[in-house]
């Protein structure tokens, strides 16, 4: 009885040993998340500060021989992408995994950088538009929807620039 009681209490200190190396793992790996965070390279900002209603007129793009890589040491996962699409088109990305719809899409959106080429909206270098107008002005329909937390109208309309009509009608129109 001495034996498997004297095993009892070396196993529970195993179990708060093991316990404890957990928990200093997982502080670790918080630590690590935030030194990352830190360096990360802060995102350009253009020299033109244009509203995205100063520049956007005509809203086309036109993509001309692109080519993305996410590192500067990683192959290319785009490779001389060359694509117009016209003012008030809908346009659909499509393809396999591994096609490369995510990082034309992070390219757009200036998320990353083409490392050649040139992608223009409205006949204007998205390099030379501040990225906050630059995104505001592009909108995207993720492949998965999401609803934040909130009420459905800051899920519909976050920054309350539309009217109560407008949010109405936009709702009718998608039969909700």
């Amino acid at each position: 009885a001495a034996l498997s009681l004297s095993y009892t209490f070396s196993m529970d200190m195993l179990n708060m040993f093991i316990h404890a190396l957990a928990n200093i793992e997982h502080q670790k790996l918080g630590a690590e998340r935030v030194r990352g965070y830190a360096k990360l390279v802060k995102e350009q900002q253009s020299i033109d500060r244009l509203e995205a209603r100063e520049w956007i007129e005509e809203p086309s793009i036109d993509v001309e021989k692109v080519s993305v890589r996410y590192k500067k040491d990683l192959p290319l996962v785009l490779r001389n992408v060359s694509i117009t699409i016209g003012a008030g088109e809908k346009v659909a990305v499509v393809g396999r995994t591994g096609s490369g719809k995510s990082a034309f899409t992070m390219a757009l959106f200036r998320m990353v950088e083409p490392c050649c080429g040139m992608i223009h909206i409205d006949g204007k270098r998205i390099d030379s538009v501040a990225l906050k107008d630059l995104r505001s002005a592009l909108a995207i329909i993720p492949q998965a929807p999401v609803l934040f937390s909130g009420t459905l109208r800051s899920n519909i309309d976050p920054f309350g620039a539309c009217s109560d009509a407008d949010l109405w009608k936009a709702l009718q129109q998608c039969q909700m």
